[in-house]
C-alpha cells in the first residue's frame, strides 16, 4: 500500500520528536553519570586525557544546572539555537526543499494475537526509515 503524503501536522510532529530526541541527547551528553563518579586518577593516563577532554566544562556550556541564571526557560532559549546548529536543522530544511514525506506500508502479517505491518517513511529525499 502506498500513501500519497502525510499531513503537515505529522511532519511537524516528526520535527518535534527529532528536536526532543536531540535535546535529550545533548542533556545526556552534558551531565555526569555514575561512571564519571570514579576518580580520574584511577584510570590509565590515556583514558584520563580522553575523559578530561570529553567532560571538560568548556564543552558543557549548555548543561542545565539548578543555579542557571533565569531558570529552565532561559536555559532553553539559550541552548535551542546551538542545538539547532548541532543537529543541522537549517541544513536539513534547506536540502529538503518542498519534499513531502512519503509512507509505504507492506501487507499486514498475522502473528496470532496481533498484526505486524512493516512500513517505510521517506523523511527527506532518498532517506528512507523502516518502522513496524
Amino acid at each position: 500500500m502506498n500513501l500519497k503524503t502525510l499531513p503537515a501536522r505529522l511532519m511537524l510532529r516528526d520535527r518535534v520528536r527529532l528536536a526532543c530526541c536531540a535535546c535529550a541527547t545533548v542533556l545526556l551528553l552534558s551531565t555526569q553519570g555514575r561512571a564519571q563518579e570514579k576518580d580520574f586518577d584511577d584510570y590509565p593516563e590515556h583514558v584520563v586525557k580522553y575523559l578530561g577532554r570529553l567532560f571538560d566544562e568548556e564543552h558543557r556550556q549548555y548543561a542545565f544546572r539548578d543555579d542557571y541564571s533565569g531558570g529552565v526557560r532561559k536555559w532553553r532559549s539559550d541552548a535551542r539555537p546551538e542545538l539547532r546548529r548541532l543537529v543541522g536543522l537549517e541544513k536539513i530544511a534547506a536540502s529538503v526543499g518542498r519534499h513531502k514525506p512519503q509512507v509505504e506500508l507492506d501487507e499486514p502479517e498475522d502473528l496470532g494475537d496481533y498484526l505486524r505491518q512493516r512500513g517505510t517513511i521517506e523523511t527527506e529525499p532518498d532517506v528512507r526509515i523502516p518502522f513496524w
